[in-house]
């Protein structure tokens, strides 16, 4: 036999093997196939109805294993918690972290979830048209002339509640807050730092309840306590007569939730001077006497009943009013609702906060 003939012979037989093998293979692989037709029948439901098994063969299917894959070749050491370290952020033996609400507060019986009244394309809506409002406001000269000419439509769209997205835009509009801000000309950086020894007293007593604020609420870490700190000293400095006074503290956490520290600061100089709680914080609370005095008389002739039995009681309303007064519901309402408060009182003005009280006590 010639060496030409030879190697024929042995590439006739090469081929016959590979032809054997490749039979095979597809016999392993078609019954493979047919033994998970159940299975993706199954995975599929009624879409496979109208589909043969050969159509559904076709069928490419991640949830299903390839059958050529050699399952044997896995070794079971390789998933043994012995050779992985745990992860910090899956151990079970760390505390799971706490559900909050889209404000960051911690979610509990005392502060259930919450929930917008509006549905999300209700919602898109009004934020649409604030958003439009405020780029006109933006565009305008005289700002005071176009907020007074849409006065009574801006006071409606308040009490519906203004959306997050804007509402620290919303509340700045209706403080005048830019033009406010630029007739300061405070530094607010330097009023930040002022080392002035007349005020030890109030740095010290901003630093002892600025641990105390808002327990539930995770944003509130050592670095938002010394933003809490920083804008407090500013106003201290701002003004000394007033000082600080510890309802200031839960009210300026409410408003760093919707703007930048120095908004904040200018904010909180805002309600002070003008929606009256400088009545209210400054030495002696006169302010205060005044609400309790307007209050009870309110009470009088609008709710006689509660009146009476506050009078036979001797129960004078300052004693149960007192904080919600001075940190204009800030200490203990819900942020949803003190947001909402909010919302309408900064379109009106302090006497909307009798109008809240006479609400509830109803």
């Amino acid at each position: 036999m010639s060496e030409e003939e030879k190697n024929n012979t042995e590439q006739q037989q090469d081929d016959e093997q590979n032809a054997e093998s490749s039979s095979s293979s597809s016999s392993s692989s078609s019954s493979s196939s047919h033994a998970l037709m159940p299975a993706k029948r199954r995975v599929y439901g009624s879409l496979t109805s109208q589909l043969s098994d050969q159509e559904l063969e076709s069928i490419a299917d991640p949830l299903l294993p390839d059958p050529s894959f050699d399952f044997s070749s896995i070794n079971p050491k390789h998933f043994s918690s012995d050779d992985f370290p745990a992860d910090p952020e899956t151990s079970s033996s760390l505390p799971a972290p706490p559900k909050t609400d889209r404000y960051g507060f911690i979610i509990s019986e005392d502060h259930p979830t919450v929930k917008t009244s509006r549905d999300a394309k209700t919602e898109r809506e009004v934020e649409t048209k604030w958003i439009t409002f405020l780029r006109l406001w933006a565009a305008e000269e005289d700002k005071k002339a176009l907020v007074q000419k849409h006065r009574k439509a801006l006071v409606e769209a308040c009490d519906q509640g203004i959306p997050d997205s804007v509402r620290g835009e919303v509340w700045k509009l209706l403080t005048d807050l830019h033009e406010r801000k630029k007739d300061r000309k405070l530094d607010f950086e330097a009023l930040s730092k002022n080392s002035d020894p007349s005020l030890d007293h109030c740095r010290e007593c901003i630093r002892k309840d600025s641990c105390r604020i808002r327990p539930n609420i995770v944003l509130c870490n050592e670095k938002g306590r010394e933003v809490l700190r920083a804008i407090l000293n500013a106003f201290a400095a701002h003004n000394p007569v007033v000082g600080y006074v510890s309802g200031m503290l839960q009210l300026l956490a409410n408003f760093l939730l919707f703007m930048i520290p120095e908004d904040a600061f200018h904010m909180l100089i805002e309600v002070e001077e003008r929606w009256g709680f400088h009545g209210l914080w400054e030495p002696g609370a006169f302010g205060f006497h005044k609400c309790s005095y307007v209050l009870q008389r309110l009470l009088e002739s609008h709710l006689p009943r509660i009146h009476k039995h506050f009078e036979e009681h001797q129960i004078t309303p300052h004693i149960i009013f007192a904080t919600t007064y001075i940190t204009g519901f800030a200490f203990d309402t819900p942020s949803h609702h003190f947001f909402r408060i909010w919302d309408s009182l900064l379109a009106r003005d302090f006497s909307f906060l009798h109008s809240v009280i006479l609400a509830l006590l109803k």
